[in-house]
């Protein structure tokens, strides 16, 4: 009978938890007025896309629920050789203080940034997919290649103090980090043979794998520290824009910096073939206590403990945006977004921002990039009090919509001049 050995995937864990991205939010830009002493914006942006995996299936398999074989093999036929599954979870709040002097010109003022995030992402490969759910039967007798095979995942908090000026809002601030939890699992080779009776499997890898204290696994958890920064260039935004460019343009880099993981950090690497026939077990009564002395010899996962520089997870948007001194009541935006991750493809964007009336303003735009394909995006925003903004928008509708489809968004955004 061929064996399904499940320890192996133990090797190649699939992110649990999932849940837009947010490219054309620029409210003090668009909605700040000269007489504001403070501005408070708070933001968050929820996502997860992919570009083989459907809504039904990652719900199915995150709730635990019953996979059948019509929506494992739909997810197979769409497979490449390299897939891409990613998400965000972010909350972020930056506080202008508009009536403050800085560095003694009234044209700057200070600003507070502060906020939380997680970041998850993962390449695997079709054959990977096809062990895990199908098994090993398929493959007797047949070398396959497992890898490439990378998961990361990175949470924290950051609170950082900056400076900005007050007509353009570009803006310097220096983040300090507090990294809660980091895991990071690279397989570069992989190479699973199935004997064709099923007698014994063998599997020639290389591996390293990352992962931050285990007992510590509070969000708030100190697992490490970090030093960045987040730039905001706003260029042609001002009273004084070009008389002759009608177009505002930003560059936006959001946490470019470092982090030290503590000491506590688990560290294991392998280059090694793994020849397993399965486990004797001789009392029934006693496999808890036999197993994980097996598996951890069988798997040769021996760790060790040490600290670990490790880049933040930065993200560079450029492109043209709205903004509150043109008259146009419908203006084009489009740019490129990038993420420094292990399989975030560089995002394209284009779309029409229509101020529908003084206090009902809206977007569309198309994507493609990022960790899927195309996405449709809409945001909308409003003015329900004086000084004071609301928007929700989403950066995959189709998705977001249809379980048959892949990846869903939500964003929203507060806006509060006083």
């Amino acid at each position: 009978m061929t064996r399904i050995f499940c320890l192996i995937l133990l090797i190649f864990t699939l992110p649990g938890f999932l849940l837009s991205q947010n490219v054309a939010d620029n409210f003090p830009l668009l909605y700040a007025k000269d007489t504001c002493k403070n501005l408070l914006l708070i933001k968050t942006d929820n996502y997860y896309n992919s570009n083989a995996i459907h809504n039904n299936f990652l719900s199915s398999f995150y709730k635990g629920g019953f996979i059948d074989s019509l929506s494992k093999t739909r997810v197979s036929n769409k497979l490449n050789t390299k897939n891409n599954l990613g998400a965000e979870i972010s909350f972020n709040a930056m506080y202008y203080l508009h009536n403050s002097i800085a560095m003694g010109n009234a044209k700057r003022a200070f600003c507070i940034n502060t906020g939380y995030f997680e970041y998850y992402n993962t390449t695997f490969s079709e054959n990977l997919f096809s062990l895990i759910f199908f098994g090993n039967k398929q493959f007797a007798g047949n070398n396959i290649s497992l890898a490439l095979f990378n998961y990361q995942k990175i949470s924290g908090q950051k609170i950082g103090f900056g400076i900005y000026n007050k007509n353009s809002f570009s803006s310097v601030c220096i983040n300090f980090y507090n990294l809660s939890s980091y895991q990071n699992y690279n397989v570069n080779r992989a190479n699973f043979f199935t004997e064709a009776n099923g007698q014994y499997i063998t599997l020639n890898i290389n591996e390293q794998i990352t992962i931050t204290d285990t007992n510590r696994r509070n969000i708030f958890s100190n697992n490490g520290w970090g030093l960045g920064t987040d730039i905001v260039l706003n260029l042609n935004t001002g009273k004084n824009r070009s008389a002759t460019i009608d177009d505002a343009f930003t560059i936006n880099i959001e946490n470019f910096g470092f982090a030290v993981l503590n000491s506590n950090t688990l560290h294991q690497a392998a280059d090694t073939t793994i020849n397993y026939s399965g486990f004797q077990v001789n009392n029934i009564l006693n496999i808890n206590n036999l197993l994980p002395v097996n598996l951890t010899d069988t798997l040769k996962l021996n760790y060790t403990k040490a600290s670990k520089n490790i880049l933040l997870p930065f993200t560079v948007t450029i492109g043209k945006i709205p903004s509150r001194y043109t008259t146009n009541r419908i203006e084009s935006f489009y740019g490129i977004r990038y993420r420094y991750a292990s399989n975030y493809k560089p995002l394209f964007y284009a779309g029409v921002f229509i101020k529908v009336n003084p206090k009902f303003h809206t977007s569309v735009n198309l994507q493609t990039g990022g960790y899927g394909n195309f996405n449709l995006a809409m945001q909308i925003n409003y003015n329900p009090l004086k000084n004071f903004w609301v928007s929700v928008g989403c950066s995959n509708l189709s998705g977001t919509l249809s379980g048959n489809l892949n990846g869903k968004a939500i964003n929203g955004n507060i806006y509060v001049a006083f």
